[in-house]
């Protein structure tokens, strides 16, 4: 589950999706919930998801007027005109009966979630693997 900027201007979020190519290839079974306000979520958005071959793996959830945003506390408090609504940049890792495994938040855009992070986190979670802590990354 991820809370972010859109895909169609955000050169990070995009950095990040690409970045999970591997996660994806390695994991037959990963999906992606990414929750956008309502205004962020576009055709631009759905076809670069869908140039990368990831359309049933990456799925969008509209959060009308940011209410689930500013319920977790994820909104920006002093956005700029093309944020608002925007969340700061959060992933959750859910296992598939819904417990977090992994938190990461970034308050500040310039410093972004390593994909390699979620990688190990996957790993985590595979059959065999422990997974008895919620990790929790160093979030900027």
């Amino acid at each position: 589950l991820t809370f972010e900027r859109s895909l169609d201007w955000c050169p990070a979020s995009k950095a990040r999706v690409l970045g999970l190519r591997d996660a994806f290839a390695a994991t037959p079974d990963l999906r992606i919930v990414w929750v956008m306000s309502d205004t962020q979520i576009n055709a631009r958005t759905r076809a670069f998801i869908s140039e990368l071959g990831l359309g049933d793996r990456i799925l969008f959830l509209t959060d009308p007027k940011s209410n689930l945003i500013r319920q977790l506390g994820l909104l920006k408090p002093d956005p700029e005109l093309i944020e608002v609504g925007v969340p700061h940049p959060t992933t959750l890792l859910l296992d598939r009966e819904g417990t977090i495994r992994f938190v990461d938040v970034r308050e500040n855009f310039h410093f972004w979630l390593d994909p390699r992070a979620l990688v190990d986190a996957l790993a985590n979670l595979a059959p065999g693997a422990s997974s008895d802590e919620s990790g929790r990354s160093g979030g900027q």
